[in-house]
């Protein structure tokens, strides 16, 4: 049960990380792309953009004190074990 748990968690980082991809490269192609002035306001279409940028460096900064929190239990548990 726990190398399933272990699994899971490894699996659920990396798709937080691939989001957070999305996100910053949402947020940049909105502010880049022509195609988009023809489709969505220039005013709302900086407003997505600069929401989506703002959502991904949140969660950026989510997953990485995840992985620096992860990373001291682990340190913590194998002193431990000793």
């Amino acid at each position: 049960m726990a190398g399933i748990r272990y699994w899971l968690s490894k699996a659920m980082m990396i798709f937080g990380f691939i989001m957070v991809t999305l996100y910053i490269v949402l947020g940049i192609g909105l502010l880049t792309f022509p195609y988009f002035e023809k489709i969505i306001d220039p005013n709302i279409k900086v407003g997505i953009a600069l929401f989506f940028l703002a959502y991904g460096c949140y969660r950026l900064f989510r997953q990485i004190s995840k992985l620096k929190n992860k990373e001291t239990e682990e340190e913590t548990a194998y002193y431990e074990k000793d």
